[in-house]
């Protein structure tokens, strides 16, 4: 890459490496100084002839800005921070596995560990004395809680000193520098809380270096040797299986053995899953995806369905918005315009449901409803005419499920009827159901509302979306149902079509236990009905379900505040909780309130969903929680087309 640039490139010797790491360890050099200025203000003009240092490299390398320090801050360039000691640890150094993990891995915090081994006998005497100073401040202190600490801290010189005589552990002393940054001063203060807040999680106390920030930032720096000035505060007797146990090494990432690309950390680690994966506590393949509009949901979740539709999983989406029509042509896809248009899907076909589980509580089926296919669906009409018809009374119901049961009838279905077996035309259709209510209005008047108001379905605006029979080819292992005809219709009609469309892929997913399938439900809050809770159930269903089919349900959304209405909020909490994966973009206001509830957000993570930074989210995967980037591939992003998400 230098050469086809024209720029010629040298291998540095040692000798060439330790000059320039001295040189810029000058802290007092600025690029604001010519090269002459830099001589002057350095040396004596009469010192000039025997000085061998490079200005001119010197001002090159150096922070534009210079290095300052002040009490308690250390500047650096444009960057701001604060150097702190560890200078309190639990007592008897019980510090959890994976302690130094998060640590060592913050993305706004440089953190330094200096181990040194020490001669045991050296060691043992040091504990000796701690152990004697402990004792007696426990006899002189009237302050019971002191008390107990000294005991206990003159208890665990004491199990040390037993693994220096009889394990033959190693031992030495232990320090942690750590430095908070920001290029924002306003909002070092910020950074710092998190800092100690971090450490506090470990029980490790951190102390402002105030006066030592230069001697600190050295110890801290790779060109310089830890000072014995910090070490001498901040040195702490500690065994090497405490820092091992740590784990400081380990990068805070994600790679999967069968693991695609999935996004970067803030320190630009790759993050690979494989989210078909089951073990531990991934137990899905669920997605939730949220966050404001603008923020990089639809890229993410087009890169998401790229990797799947790569790793041979069968596609199918419900677009409100034609934001994927163009990604399903790319990709040999059949798009299907669900709105209205010459495409229908009958709601009279009988399909199979999402039943509950054997356990479930607030059941969406009684056990009396799943005796068969027929009887499920009878219950999947009832929720699809409480979304078209939500003025229906208790009476109507009725008089409705009798006609439909009549109507079945008399096309051969019965409730031992194998609906597998019969043809897209062998179902009944709504005018056939509003030509059953006439004749049966002529015997029996109260069917006639019935009939007014199914009229409009049958025969009227709303016919040329549901009266006829399923003229769709599913045939395709990419299938997008777009509903952006129905924008301007009624929030009725969205929903009552959305539910059909959820029910036809739950149809289509459960058909084959062996191939993965995964369903992506874009503005899933067309569901989140406070009116008719049986439609977030039936997503419910689905979303607890589809990993018995090798399933996935993927909820995107800009909102969970829809979903946690008091009506709904049992379902649509769970709908939110159970997914494996989370995806969480920026937001603010209540729903930021809303989500940092839902998901026991930290102050960290909430400021990071209030900036609102694109394609930076908090994500979930099973019970770890990562800052991801999603930075996308420029294959993929040429494939997504121009319908948002770019």
């Amino acid at each position: 890459m230098l050469i086809n640039a024209n720029v010629k490139a040298e291998i540095l010797t040692n000798e060439a490496i330790t000059y320039i790491c001295k040189t810029f360890c000058e802290l007092n050099v600025t690029q604001d100084k010519t090269d002459d200025d830099i001589v002057y203000s350095v040396q004596d003009k009469k010192k000039q002839k025997n000085d061998t240092t490079d200005y001119a490299l010197l001002n090159i390398i150096a922070p534009v800005g210079g290095i300052d320090f002040k009490v308690s801050k250390t500047i650096v360039g444009a960057v701001v921070g604060r150097i702190y000691g560890a200078v309190r640890y639990p007592i008897g150094d019980v510090l959890k596995y994976g302690w130094a993990t998060k640590i060592m891995n913050s993305p706004d915090c440089i953190t330094c560990i200096t181990f040194t081994p020490s001669n045991g006998n050296e060691l043992a005497d040091a504990l000796s004395s701690s152990i004697k100073r402990s004792l007696g401040d426990a006899e002189v202190t009237k302050d019971a809680r002191l008390r107990m600490q000294n005991i206990k801290s003159a208890e665990a010189a004491e199990e040390l000193i037993g693994s220096i005589d009889q394990k033959d552990d190693s031992i030495g002393y232990m320090s942690i520098i750590a430095m908070p940054f920001t290029d924002d001063e306003d909002k070092l203060e910020d950074v710092c809380r998190r800092t100690v807040n971090d450490f506090k999680e470990n029980r490790i106390t951190l102390k402002a270096l105030g006066n030592l920030q230069k001697e600190a930032f050295k110890s801290i720096s790779l060109f310089y040797p830890s000072q014995t000035i910090t070490d001498n505060m901040l040195n702490r007797i500690t065994p090497l299986y405490t820092l091992a146990g740590g784990m400081p090494m380990t990068i805070n990432s994600l790679r999967d053995d069968k693991g695609k690309y999935f996004a970067e950390t803030k320190r630009q680690n790759i993050v690979a899953i494989d989210r078909w994966y089951r073990g531990g506590d991934r137990t899905n393949s669920n997605i939730v995806v949220l966050g404001k509009p603008g923020t990089g949901k639809s890229t993410c979740v087009k890169h998401i369905i790229q990797t799947d539709y790569m790793s041979g999983c069968l596609i199918l989406i419900i677009d409100p918005e034609t934001e994927y029509r163009d990604l399903t042509y790319k990709l040999g896809g059949v798009w299907i315009d669900a709105g209205g248009g010459k495409h229908k899907i009958n709601p009279l076909q009988v399909r199979p449901a999402a039943n509950d589980d054997e356990k479930e509580e607030n059941k969406l089926y009684s056990d009396d409803d799943c005796s068969s296919d027929l009887a499920l669906h009878l219950k999947t009409l009832e929720i699809f005419f409480k979304l078209y018809l939500p003025s229906l009374t208790d009476m109507q119901k009725a008089l409705l499920k009798k006609a439909l049961i009549d109507l079945y009838s008399k096309f051969n279905i019965f409730w031992d009827t194998d609906v597998s077996k019969l043809k897209n035309t062998d179902f009944p259709i709504f005018s056939d159901l509003y030509g059953l209510i006439i004749s049966k209005a002529e015997q029996e008047p109260q069917y006639k509302d019935l009939a007014f108001l199914l009229e409009d379905i049958s025969f009227g605006s709303d016919s040329f979306l549901w009266n006829g029979h399923t003229n769709i080819s599913l045939d395709s292992d990419f299938i997008c149902f777009d509903t952006n005809r129905l924008n301007n219709s009624s929030n009725d009609i969205k929903r009552t079509q959305y539910f059909n469309l959820l029910t036809l892929c739950w149809e289509i997913m459960s058909k084959d236990r062996s191939r993965a399938a995964a369903l992506f439900c874009d503005e899933a809050y067309f569901i989140a009905d406070p009116n008719v809770p049986e439609c977030l159930m039936f997503a419910r269903n689905i979303s607890k379900r589809c990993r018995k089919y090798e399933g996935s349900l993927t909820i995107i959304t800009h909102s969970v505040v829809d979903f946690l209405a008091d009506e709904i909020k049992l379902y649509g909490q769970a709908l939110l909780d159970v997914p494996t994966y989370k995806i969480l973009f920026g937001t603010d206001g209540k729903n930021l309130k809303e989500t940092a509830e839902l998901f026991s957000l930290t102050q960290a993570e909430q400021d990071v969903l209030q900036s609102g930074v694109k394609a930076e989210a908090i994500c979930f995967i099973g019970s770890q929680r990562m800052h991801l980037h999603f930075k996308i591939p420029d294959y993929k992003l040429e494939l997504m087309g121009k319908g948002g998400g770019r």
